[in-house]
């Protein structure tokens, strides 16, 4: 074997094993990308199922019933529809995001609406059904907006 041959069989070498970590880099990326998507709608529906339980907390008992835990339980849900916001904000752009807006205002209206956080507040169990239609409304919406984004064809 003469030199040139050799050159070109280890540069054809290291170029192959140059491309070769290039791309499985490039699809690391778009695996982790693709992750953190399917990670944050699980945050949002975790957070939205928490939401959906100390707003039923909430609204079966008025603030007299709730004593000190009354602020705690404002304080979560408020807690709660700020996180889910965040959540939608960082997650969707144009028309998937406006979607999970539209879907998002009749939840908040929902579970803090009404006399939400006044100290004479009574029981409301019949504003549950709202409660829960709601959330299960967002939810639907966001599943669909999140299974609409374009996935890398390399993840």
């Amino acid at each position: 074997m003469d030199f040139w041959t050799l050159f070109s069989a280890f540069v054809g070498g290291a170029l192959g094993a140059l491309a070769t970590e290039l791309i499985g880099a490039v699809v690391r990326a778009s695996q982790g990308a693709e992750k953190q998507r399917d990670d944050d709608l699980a945050d949002l529906l975790e957070n939205l199922n928490s939401l959906r339980i100390v707003a039923e907390e909430y609204w079966t008992k008025s603030a007299g019933e709730l004593g000190s835990d009354e602020p705690k339980k404002w304080a979560l849900i408020n807690a709660h529809l700020h996180h889910i916001n965040l959540i939608v904000t960082d997650m969707f752009t144009g028309e998937p995001k406006r979607e999970c807006d539209v879907a998002y205002t009749p939840l908040m209206r929902a579970v803090a609406g009404d006399t939400f956080g006044n100290g004479d507040r009574i029981a409301q169990p019949e504003r549950l059904v709202l409660v829960h239609q709601a959330a299960l409304n967002f939810r639907r919406k966001a599943i669909k907006c999140r299974r609409g984004m374009r996935r890398s064809p390399l993840a």
